[in-house]
């Protein structure tokens, strides 16, 4: 049965199968189940049904992502939040890359957004803020919606003059937040000293494996070398990240 329900997950990542479809089959599955009476029947149906549970719960987390970027996508009055991550990139018009997690109807989704600032963005790590005034780019219908998926990013937005609201600050620790401070800095200091002395591609492989940096690489790039990786049986060796080492 856990061979047919993840045959069912690869089956709909590969091909196309409409959602209507997977129900209709279902319906008939349930009326037939009604008129199986050997073991060996059921045991076939059950890993039928277990192959079409398989195809569905893709289906309805593709629709849910889909449907939430749609949602998404465009001008926005108003987008709420907790802040993930803040992360430097190497870009010649955007300096800071903050992940936050994504409110809908005072929920918290299980979906994210990336916001890019010239400029320090103002706002902590896991600080609930609401963006303001802002414009998000899709991320269907682009050769990177695949990776973005997986990321579980529903939306980019290019931001020169950052407006928010801080609704609840992090509370940080006094006795252990200057020590954090000082390791992130100094982690951050001999990554570019590295950086700065390699080539680029040299320097994105050390900062990926040994530093857990990946937002330095290229969405395109980034997927190009995880399947030669993949390919080579590697792949469990960008999995690394600086808190591993």
């Amino acid at each position: 049965l856990n061979i047919s329900l993840i045959a069912g997950i690869l089956f709909a990542y590969q091909f196309y199968f409409p959602i209507s479809l997977s129900m209709l089959c279902f319906g008939i599955c349930c009326f037939c189940f009604t008129s199986l009476k050997t073991t060996t029947n059921k045991i076939q149906f059950g890993a039928l049904f277990s192959f079409l549970l398989g195809i569905t719960t893709f289906q309805v987390h593709e629709l849910s992502f889909t449907q939430t970027a749609q949602q998404l996508s465009g001008f926005q009055a108003k987008v709420c939040g907790t802040v993930q991550n803040i992360e430097t990139i190497h870009n010649n018009k955007f300096t800071y890359k903050s992940t936050i997690q994504v409110y809908r109807n005072s929920k918290k989704t299980e979906y994210s957004i990336w916001v890019f600032t010239k400029n320090p963005p103002g706002f902590r790590v896991s600080d609930l803020i609401e963006l303001e005034k802002i414009y998000f780019q899709s991320p269907l219908k682009k050769n990177i919606e695949q990776w973005m998926k997986k990321e579980r990013i529903i939306g980019s937005a290019f931001v020169k003059n950052l407006t928010f609201t801080t609704l609840k600050q992090e509370k940080s620790s006094y006795l252990f937040s200057p020590i954090t401070a000082y390791i992130n800095r100094k982690r951050s200091q001999t990554f570019q000293n590295i950086y700065s002395k390699v080539p680029t591609h040299v320097g994105d492989l050390i900062g990926l494996i040994f530093f857990g940096y990946k937002q330095n690489i290229e969405p395109t790039k980034l997927m190009a070398l995880r399947t030669l990786y993949l390919k080579w049986g590697l792949s469990h060796y960008l999995a690394r990240s600086g808190l591993h080492i």
